[in-house]
């Protein structure tokens, strides 16, 4: 997803994981029970509770999270603006689920050198929008970004620097290959391997984790997530481990 994520994102993200953001952004609900230790097992270790309980209070205090009580049991869910919010920054968490049309979006672009700061806030943009680098300032995505993309540019002042072109893809042989090569889902494969193999998914025996090792995991996986692409599932390679690992996380 090409973002770095202050300790506020990963409240907000954290939360949309649990409540299943993956499947469907505006699904409702919330986290039961112990919340905040909850979410805040998708921290990193070098988190300190109690910076994290201050997050959590700043994104109460904005309204992007609330506290509510069912039952007598505590819960931590987001707002409508908070799922906006999430949407915002990470659209590739609702993007991904829609059908591929079939179009590969093409960017090509041209910013001066004396605008370096611009042109790598813009390389960021792509990140965060699921584009990959084919070629020197040539970047692809599979997504309908062209309504967050133009307005980035105009925002920037970067019409006339920067062309979105729609292809069908028709001249590529095998589209599903060159997708997986382009975004290098091999590498990313492994990763995922190599997670299931860490901690032993295979057993299915969830039981087994220690709270301190849910929260290992959970940090970790999220880690990952953050390397994905998250392309449309209709493009990925049949039984993509992603989406198992994903599952077996959730469990937890």
């Amino acid at each position: 997803m090409g973002k770095l994520l202050e300790i506020s994102d990963r409240i907000v993200l954290g939360l949309a994981i649990l409540e299943d953001l993956l499947e469907d952004v505006l699904t409702g609900g919330g986290i039961p029970g112990h919340a905040y230790k909850t979410v805040y097992r998708f921290m990193p270790r070098k988190y300190k509770k109690s910076n994290f309980y201050a997050a959590c209070l700043r994104r109460l205090s904005t309204q992007d999270i609330e506290r509510v009580v069912i039952n007598g049991q505590p819960y931590l869910r987001l707002t409508g603006k908070g799922k906006k919010k999430v949407i915002r920054y990470f659209p590739l968490l609702k993007l991904r689920e829609k059908k591929w049309d079939g179009y590969l979006r093409v960017v090509i672009f041209d910013i001066a050198e004396i605008n370096r700061n611009l042109r790598n806030k813009f390389r960021r943009k792509l990140d965060e929008l699921g584009f990959k680098m084919w070629q020197r300032s040539v970047w692809i995505s599979l997504l309908p970004i062209e309504e967050d993309f133009r307005e980035f540019l105009v925002n920037n002042e970067l019409l006339g620097q920067v062309y979105l072109l729609k292809d069908k893809g028709e001249s590529i042989k095998d589209i599903k290959e060159f997708i997986r090569r382009v975004w290098s889902l091999d590498k990313l494969e492994v990763k995922y391997e190599h997670f299931l193999d860490k901690y032993e998914f295979k057993d299915l025996d969830l039981g087994k984790f220690t709270v301190e090792k849910k929260q290992k995991i959970k940090s970790e996986f999220l880690e990952i997530l953050l390397q994905d692409p998250l392309l449309p599932v209709s493009v990925l390679p049949i039984n993509w481990i992603g989406g198992k690992v994903r599952k077996l996380v959730k469990n937890l």
